[in-house]
């Protein structure tokens, strides 16, 4: 189950809905269907914080020099 990270509203720092009540700061485990509906529709104000709904992160492992090196012209021009 995917744990969500409520943030809060601007104008209140409380959510009332289907998968709870929510205040600032909050950290719940929620079902799938759940967290991506509060993702989707209030991404702002929710953060997933250890889970697989978490986006992956982006390595910073140099590519080999064969998948860098741009296309030769002799294969560019067949």
């Amino acid at each position: 189950m995917p744990t969500l990270k409520f943030r809060g509203f601007s104008h209140t720092a409380a959510y009332n809905g289907t998968s709870g009540s929510w205040k600032a700061g909050d950290e719940k485990k929620v079902s799938q269907a759940d967290a991506d509906r509060l993702l989707a529709d209030f991404s702002e104000y929710f953060e997933a914080v250890g889970s697989a709904v978490a986006a992956p992160k982006k390595s910073r492992a140099v590519k080999s020099p064969t998948k860098r090196r741009a296309v030769s012209k002799s294969k560019a021009d067949k």
